[in-house]
This record gives structure tokens, C-alpha cells and sequence, in this order.
């Protein structure tokens, strides 16, 4: 209640609602609010004084001893209960990053940090604090040799992974790669997600070495060779999937996929995005004369990750791998062999939504909108009930012009999310805001749902819901404010923000007005502002790396609403703020 009182006097909004429009503060008059370039700068203006208020404050806060003031007194009462238990390893870190404080000097946290491995040469977690911080010393020349130490007294995925990235010439790094894969032999029994994800992450790595350092076949040879000889009870079939689709990437273009790791970095690396993808396939390319190999892989692969007793994902990722021979053959003209292919899917799994919508997109491709209206409809009415095939119908029946065909659809797809038909007092758009936990009237009998919403399918029914408002000539922009603030997952945030945003710019292009303009340029700049750059490695809780696709799609969009003459100045400013490579590009062919 008191929290309510005091939002309601500084006039914010409860925490379902992100608020796309600027806030009025900054000074500038009426003739500037509905100038693109005005706004953005303006915008951009405002950010840098945020930074560098952030800035200030750290600097000013960060010499306040009031709460740090008997910091040595503390440290010396550690070092007397340390003497008492010398295996408790979260006090002899803290005590190391107290030591390192106090006396301003790395040297000080790795001499206490020296002290605890004495006693525990065995622990994973003190030798990563030891050598993390061993990187921050001015001179690192024994770091390679320290890691392999490390190796020794504590042999662990991670101690060996920092080992990996510290040896310099090609036979330490094959070294060191040939113990990682000796060590995954010897622990099968332990977990087996995270036994997966370290072996295709090594697998990788080792193809990324061989690659960079000129050993083209040796790296498909060796690439090949690991994903066959992988033990199919321990890996994973999304990590099977994942490798397999990296394999034929190397085999056709001989680079691995570029989305899977992190762009800054041209050394070789770990993992950084494990999203199931399809491969763009040129109309024309040196791998053309290698389609039957291809096609060979492909198949081979597909019948390898499938079982008889997979799950959802598992399923999800076969489908991936024929979505894969499809469009191969699409790109080589041979739409027959297609055809064949989505036929046995659709065979093999007849209750899975993602074939359906494998072979639905298909159809499009090839110019049939017919087939796929059909595909859909009967998946509609005979599949497990998906989200993500009704937001696929009702895409298609809208480009053919049905709006109250698409009307339909929509409604009956969240009449299927309810175990029993709802009252006709609830109307379909309370019925999404309540399947989606957006803020509902309280008082009222609610049916109950069939079963929890996976991320995917809520983020469908999220888009279905924002369809639907359209389609009542409701607020769109409120609706994607409230959905953006509910979804959860970084996949479903992005997918949320990218459809706000293309929204908004179908409506600003289409009517041209100055206020739809502004609302997507508020939009717009809004995403650049609370969309996470940084994202956690898979598989770790303190490691990240920088995705700068949807900020550097958002900025294309924004620079075309500019003049050629506002462009370098609005470039200039972004590659500032959001540095990355295809942003420096953009701004070097600008200028």
C-alpha cells in the first residue's frame, strides 16, 4: 500500500509497464519534438549524462569508509579463524580480496591466495580465483606454466579450459585439448547435460585451432570423426544437432558458424550461442559441387540424433536438421527431393508442432501459399496444441486478405489454452491477459489452464495477443509495453522488441505522420537503452559476451529515417556508446 502511494505521488508506473515515450525533460521546444534527428540527439544526449552522473557517483562513493572503516581489524580476525579451519574457501577469498584492498596491490590477494592452496591443492574454486587474478598482474609470462600446474593438483573442465587459454603454440594447445578429452572419458558418470555441452564446446575449439592455423582437412577429418565416435548415452541430441549443423557449415564453407561465437574475438573461442539455426544457402557457391555429400551428411546426421522415446527439444532439434536438407535442396532447385523430405518428417512425427511448421514454411518458400494454409489448418486441428502454429495461420491468412478468418484463429487459440470452454462474459483479449499474468480484474471465476507455457510458446501467444488488440483497432504500443515487461528469457525479450519495433515502422512508413514517427523513434531508442548487450556463456554463471545484432538492426532502422547528413553524426555517437565491428564498419562507409 505505502509502495503504491508513493508511485502514484511521483507519478510512476507499476512494474507490468515499459514506457516507450520520452520523458519531456531536456528543455527542447515544440518546433525539435517532431524532428528525428532532434529527438535521437537528444535522446543520445541524455544517456551520456546518465553515464556520466553513474560515473561521479562511484568516484565519490568509493573512498566513504563509513561502513569500511575497520576493514584491517577484520582481515586479522579472518586470519586467526583461518588458523582454526584452513578449508573454509570463501573466507581465505574474501580474506585475499581484503588483503588486496587495503593495500592496493594484486600481489597482496595472490600471497593469501598462495596460502590457501597450501592447504587445499585440490579445490577448483580457489585455484580459479588464484589464476583470474594472476591475469591482472603487470607481468603474466608464468601464467601458462602456472595454469598447467594447476592441471595437475586439480584437474577440472575449467582449470584445463583456462589452461587452454594461456598455452601459445599449436602443439601445447593439442596438448592440452588431448588431457581435456582424456579427463571428459574418465568423469561419464557425473552430469550428463554439462558432460554434453564440454564436449561439443572442446570439439569446437579443437576444429577453431586447426582452422586458424591453415589445417583445413585435418579439421573436417578430425571434426567428423569426434561427432561420430560421441557416446550417444551421455551427449545431448540438441548438442548432437548443434554440432552436426556446425559440421556441414565447415564442410561447405570451410569456416565454422559465425552466430555461435563471440564476434569480438578472432582467436579461437567457447561457445557463446547454442540457438538451433538453418543455414543460409546461396543459389550459388563453391559448395555446390559437394551437394550430394551434403545431402548424404545431413541425412545421416538427421537419422543419428533421432530416437524412439525423445522429448520436446529432442524432437525440436531432428526437425532442425531436415529443416536443414530442406532448404538444401530448395537451393539447388530441387523442390521434388524437398517435398519428399517434409513428407517423412511429417510421417515420423505427426504430433509435433515444429514439423508442421517446418514444412508450412516450406510451402511459402516455394510460392504455395494454398499448401501451407492447408499444412497449418491441419495442424492446427489435429497437433498438440501450439502457440506458434495459430500465429503462423494467422500471419497467412492475413497476407491473403482474411481478417476475420485471422480473427477467428486467434480466438481460438486461447479457447484451446483453457482445459474447458470459458464463459462468454470473458472476452479473448481478458482470456491472453490472463494466460500471459498481465494485470487482470481479480474478481472473477477463471477456467483453468491446460498446462504451463514453455518460453517459445508463451512468447507465440504474446504475438498472438498483440495481434488480436490490432485487430480491434486497440492500443498495439500498450500492449507490446505490457508483454516486453512480462516475458522472461533473452530469446523471448528479443523476439518481443523486434516486433514492437517493426511494428512501429510499418506505421510510421506507411501513414508518414510526424507522431508516429516519434513514437518509433521513442521505441526505438528505448530498445537501445534497456536491451542487455552483455549475455552469460552457456553453461556459466560469471562469464559474459557482448550481442550486438539487435542494437546494430535497430540503428539501420534509425538511420534511415535520417538525412545523409545526420547520419555520421548519429554514428559517431553509437559507436561510442554500443563499440562493436559491424558499427565501425557502418560509420567508416559513412564517412
Amino acid at each position: 500500500m505505502m509502495a503504491s502511494k508513493v508511485n502514484k505521488h511521483l507519478k510512476q508506473h507499476h512494474p507490468f509497464y515499459v514506457c516507450f515515450q520520452t520523458d519531456g525533460r531536456g528543455g527542447s521546444d515544440e518546433s525539435e519534438s517532431h524532428n528525428p534527428m532532434s529527438l535521437l540527439m537528444a535522446k543520445g544526449r541524455t544517456t551520456n549524462r546518465q553515464m556520466g552522473g553513474n560515473k561521479q557517483l562511484v568516484q565519490e562513493t568509493s573512498h566513504d569508509d563509513r561502513y569500511f572503516g575497520n576493514i584491517e581489524s577484520a582481515a586479522d580476525e579472518m586470519e586467526r579463524l583461518l588458523k582454526q579451519d584452513t578449508s573454509n574457501f570463501s573466507m581465505w577469498i574474501q580474506l585475499a580480496d581484503m588483503r588486496m584492498k587495503q593495500h592496493n596491490s594484486v600481489d597482496q590477494g595472490l600471497h593469501i591466495l598462495s596460502r590457501a592452496l597450501e592447504h587445499n591443492r585440490s579445490s577448483e574454486l580457489l585455484w580459479l580465483q588464484y589464476l583470474q587474478l594472476y591475469r591482472q598482474r603487470d607481468g603474466m609470462t608464468d601464467l601458462s606454466r602456472i595454469s598447467q600446474k594447476a592441471t595437475e593438483f586439480c584437474p577440472s573442465f575449467s582449470i584445463f579450459w583456462h589452461c587452454l587459454q594461456h598455452v601459445e603454440t599449436y602443439e601445447n594447445k593439442i596438448s592440452v585439448i588431448s588431457n581435456i578429452y582424456n579427463f571428459l572419458d574418465s568423469c561419464h558418470g557425473d552430469d550428463s547435460t554439462l558432460w554434453s555441452h564440454q564436449m561439443l564446446e572442446i570439439i569446437l575449439y579443437e576444429t577453431q585451432v586447426k582452422l586458424l592455423t591453415g589445417r583445413l582437412q585435418e579439421a573436417k577429418k578430425t571434426l567428423v570423426d569426434r561427432l561420430k565416435g560421441c557416446d550417444m548415452s551421455m551427449m545431448a541430441v540438441t548438442d548432437l544437432c548443434i554440432g552436426w549443423i556446425a559440421c556441414v557449415h565447415v564442410m561447405a564453407f570451410d569456416v565454422l558458424p559465425a552466430r555461435m561465437f563471440d564476434p569480438i574475438t578472432d582467436n579461437p573461442s567457447r561457445i557463446a550461442n547454442k540457438e538451433l539455426f538453418v543455414i543460409s544457402w546461396s543459389q550459388s557457391g563453391k559448395w555446390m559441387p559437394l551437394y550430394t555429400s551434403l545431402v548424404e551428411m545431413l541425412h545421416n546426421a538427421a537419422e543419428f540424433c533421432k530416437s524412439d522415446d525423445m522429448s520436446r527439444d529432442g524432437w525440436k532439434s531432428h526437425v532442425c536438421l531436415e529443416s536443414n536438407l530442406i532448404r538444401l535442396h530448395m537451393a539447388t532447385d530441387k523442390n521434388e527431393a524437398a517435398v519428399d523430405v517434409a513428407q517423412r518428417l511429417l510421417n515420423a512425427s505427426p504430433n509435433v508442432p515444429d514439423s508442421w511448421l517446418c514444412v508450412g514454411s516450406m510451402w511459402t518458400d516455394m510460392g504455395s501459399p494454398i499448401k501451407a494454409m492447408q499444412t497449418y489448418q491441419e495442424a492446427v486441428a489435429g497437433c498438440s496444441f501450439s502457440p506458434s502454429l495459430y500465429l503462423a495461420l494467422v500471419h497467412l491468412q492475413l497476407q491473403q486478405g482474411e481478417k476475420d478468418k485471422a480473427t477467428d484463429s486467434l480466438i481460438g487459440c486461447i479457447h484451446a489454452c483453457f482445459q474447458e470452454m470459458p464463459s462468454q462474459a470473458l472476452s479473448p483479449l481478458l482470456l491472453y491477459r490472463r494466460a500471459l499474468h498481465l494485470p487482470v480484474p481479480y474478481n472473477v471465476d477463471w477456467p483453468k489452464m491446460k498446462a504451463s507455457l514453455s518460453e517459445e510458446e508463451t512468447t507465440s501467444l504474446s504475438l498472438n495477443y498483440c495481434l488480436l488488440v490490432e485487430l480491434n483497432n486497440e492500443s498495439v504500443s500498450e500492449a507490446f509495453e505490457y508483454v516486453i515487461a512480462a516475458v522472461s528469457g533473452r530469446a523471448a525479450l528479443e523476439t518481443m522488441w523486434r516486433e514492437c519495433i517493426c511494428w512501429h515502422w510499418r506505421k510510421a512508413m506507411s501513414q508518414g505522420s510526424d507522431g508516429d514517427m516519434k513514437a518509433f523513434c521513442d521505441c526505438a531508442m528505448t530498445c537501445l537503452s534497456l536491451f542487455p548487450i552483455e549475455h552469460l556463456y552457456p553453461r556459466s554463471h560469471t562469464d559474459y559476451w557482448s550481442d550486438y545484432r539487435l542494437h546494430n538492426q535497430v540503428v539501420d532502422m534509425l538511420l534511415a529515417c535520417l538525412p545523409l547528413t545526420d547520419q555520421l553524426m548519429f554514428l559517431e555517437q553509437h559507436s561510442w556508446l554500443m563499440p562493436n565491428v559491424q558499427l565501425m564498419a557502418r560509420y567508416d562507409c559513412v564517412c
